[in-house]
Order: structure tokens, then sequence, then C-alpha cells
């Protein structure tokens, strides 16, 4: 193991916890670890509620206007 200078990682190990995300400061692991978890469902309720937004707008089809299957479901004329 290779020798460590206290001066260099002291002040490093007394510095406040942060969070990645928001630079939230926190004092410790375990108030940091229950920041983290609310920001990750937090996160984790946008996204699902962007999954449905998307679902929604992608599974609504038009009540009236052209067919998007390429069909036209109008009368036919007959030639003759």
């Amino acid at each position: 193991m290779s020798d460590l200078n206290k001066n260099q990682y002291e002040p490093l190990v007394k510095e406040d916890l942060s969070c990645w995300r928001c630079s939230h400061p926190t004092k410790n692991i375990p108030t940091l670890k229950v920041h983290l978890q609310e920001e990750w469902d937090k996160e984790a309720r946008r996204e699902k509620a962007r999954l449905a937004k998307r679902k929604k707008t992608t599974t609504e089809v038009p009540e009236s206007g052209p067919s998007t299957d390429g069909k036209d479901d109008g009368p036919q004329e007959q030639k003759g």
C-alpha cells in the first residue's frame, strides 16, 4: 500500500458530501443516500409520466380526417 499524505486527503474527508445532480449538501452518507433515493424516485416518476404521455398520444386515433393506413374508406366510383 502506498503512503498517503494526511495533508492531501484530510481536507477532502472533512468537506460536506453533495448530490451529483443538484449539489444539495449533506453531512454524512446516510443523509446523502436518502436524498439520492428521493432524486431517483422523482426521476422515475417524471420518466413514467413522459412514457405515459407518449403512449397516450401515439394510441389516440383522430375521430375524423383521412385514414392513416393508406386506404380510402369513402364511396368508390365505378368506372364503366
